[in-house]
């Protein structure tokens, strides 16, 4: 997620992606660092999200006070065969053994950052080559647990997705404006030449339901979350999305815009601190499509977005080769065309590769971005 990064399913698996401020928010509740025991961890439904509680012991305090034992709430978890992950957002990790900072919100607690991932970074390691091809797929290993058997990638078996608007749309602005950027960011993926993925907008509905809908239909939907926002509290935005986890076949997708925080605008020139609706969106599209978060701070899919940010409108040339590498036009759809790339020509890195690698490029974030037609 952003700020400078500190930690950046047959089964069927749901992930979550989230793009996040990099300006500081408003006043929180103070942080504290702890290490601790894992007592027990419990997924359940809640609606149509899965939501993992953790009962931690906690063994010593590194920073600031809390109770002997806490509970941490995230949202992702695994309910029979069916699981959901908070994907590009800290989250407690599966050992026994834990060093982790936490935010209390009201009687539970949410990780903030994984101390330990932040440790290992080496703010020496060269950035340079890791900026050449850097598209990185979303796979079925990122769920918590990871799916067993073999990784698969993410991807969408058909050539149209379709999607719907929540009719209530961004606050403060029109629906018509706001409906119009939806609409254009998710068109900037379409428009790529040489990738046979569409997506089908099919209008606006009411209280658009959002999560993974077990026992009907589903629809991939665009929403703003004015109240009790599920994610971390400095998402932008959570994309939510179901797969196979045999084939990593994509069969839903959601993504949860994060109004309690940010003000949205259209404007063709953000005003001061405001936050660009296709700057996000179209970043979140591309978490559809089935990609994660990039490490390249040039790329559209790079994990955070400055005040008035607009450079994620449009794609790098290396975002627009990752949608023909997995979507090429010839191929047929319903299987995976591409690889597990972080270069187009590589493995997947693990989670805690692409940390490393965000830390690293931080520095590079507030470069000028290089741009490609695709």
């Amino acid at each position: 997620m952003f700020n400078v990064p500190r930690s950046l399913v047959a089964m069927t698996v749901s992930f979550v992606a989230a793009l996040a401020f990099a300006a500081p928010l408003a006043a929180a509740p103070l942080s504290v660092a702890v290490q601790g025991t894992v007592m027990d961890r419990r997924s359940a439904w809640e609606g149509g999200l899965i939501v993992t509680r953790t009962r931690l012991r906690v063994d010593r305090m590194i920073r600031g006070t809390a109770p002997s034992t806490i509970e941490v709430s995230e949202l992702g978890g695994r309910v029979d065969d069916i699981a959901q992950v908070a994907y590009g957002q800290p989250k407690m990790p599966a050992r026994p053994s834990v060093a982790v900072e936490l935010m209390p919100v009201g009687a539970t607690w949410r990780v903030t950052a994984v101390l330990e991932q932040i440790a290992s970074v080496d703010p020496s390691m060269p950035a340079g080559p890791l900026l050449a091809g850097s598209y990185v797929r979303t796979t079925n290993k990122d769920s918590t647990p990871p799916c067993e058997g073999p990784q698969r990638n993410v991807f969408w078996p058909v050539a149209d997705v379709h999607y719907v608007l929540d009719s209530a749309c961004a606050p403060g602005i029109s629906v018509d404006d706001c409906e119009a950027a939806v609409v254009t960011s998710f068109q900037t993926w379409t428009d790529v030449d040489c990738s046979y993925l569409s997506f089908i907008y099919d209008g606006r509905i009411d209280n658009a339901p959002v999560g993974y809908n077990r026992n009907g239909s589903n629809v991939n939907a665009v929403k703003w979350i004015e109240t009790d926002w599920p994610g971390q509290p400095e998402a932008l935005a959570i994309t939510l999305g179901s797969i196979g986890c045999s084939s990593g076949r994509v069969m839903d997708a959601d993504i949860l815009v994060n109004a309690t925080q940010a003000s949205f605008t259209t404007d063709e020139t953000p005003p001061a601190g405001g936050t660009d609706i296709r700057n996000t969106i179209t970043h979140e599209a591309g978490h559809v499509a089935g990609f994660a978060h990039s490490p390249d701070p040039l790329s559209t899919m790079f994990v955070t977005a400055d005040p008035e940010e607009t450079e994620k409108r449009d794609l790098t040339a290396d975002d627009a080769a990752g949608l023909c590498d997995v979507y090429p036009l010839g191929h047929e759809p319903g299987t995976d065309a591409g690889c597990g790339c972080v270069t187009g020509r590589g493995a997947a890195p693990s989670t805690g590769g692409v940390l490393g690698m965000l830390a690293a490029l931080a520095v590079l974030a507030m470069q000028r971005r290089r741009r490609s037609s695709p």
